[in-house]
């Protein structure tokens, strides 16, 4: 009995785990070949992923089906979202930033929202985002998780 109870206890916790609405992602980012920085947080389902690596970067976007989209990438400078180049122009240059972090935010002509945050040399943002949603968005960034480390040779 004590093992039929254990079993099923295990089946019950298994369907709630997989029923939740939201889901655990990591990236990685690397900064030449002596540094790699992870960042983790949960998103909610029902994204579609798109990855594509340019040059010496990588950039992993997560597209729900109202258009909002968290972007992740570890460029140096960063992506150019037409959100910050429409409040800022083509002046902020996260690359020159360096090693500090730095938030910007705003609210696009068509009342959607927008955030980007540097954490080192990752860049990771939320873009075309309703007011109903903005502070589950912001909440993911708040709560995400990035941390570094030195490669050993």
């Amino acid at each position: 009995m004590v093992k039929f109870t254990f079993k099923l206890c295990s089946v019950v916790l298994l369907f709630i785990a997989g029923c939740s609405s939201e889901k655990q992602i990591s990236f990685k980012g690397y900064k030449g070949r002596e540094t790699e920085y992870e960042c983790k947080c949960s998103l909610p389902k029902g994204y579609t992923k798109r990855s594509y690596a340019q040059y010496h970067y990588q950039v992993h976007e997560y597209w729900y089906k109202d258009s909002s989209v968290i972007r992740y990438t570890d460029a140096l400078e960063g992506i150019e979202s037409q959100e910050r180049f429409d409040k800022f122009g083509s002046g902020v240059r996260l690359d020159m930033i360096g090693y500090d972090s730095l938030l910007l935010e705003g609210v696009s002509d068509n009342g959607k929202f927008w955030k980007e945050r540097k954490y080192y040399q990752v860049k990771v943002g939320y873009y075309r985002v309703p007011a109903a949603k903005k502070d589950l968005f912001d909440r993911i960034l708040n709560e995400m998780k990035c941390s570094s480390s030195k490669f050993k040779e």
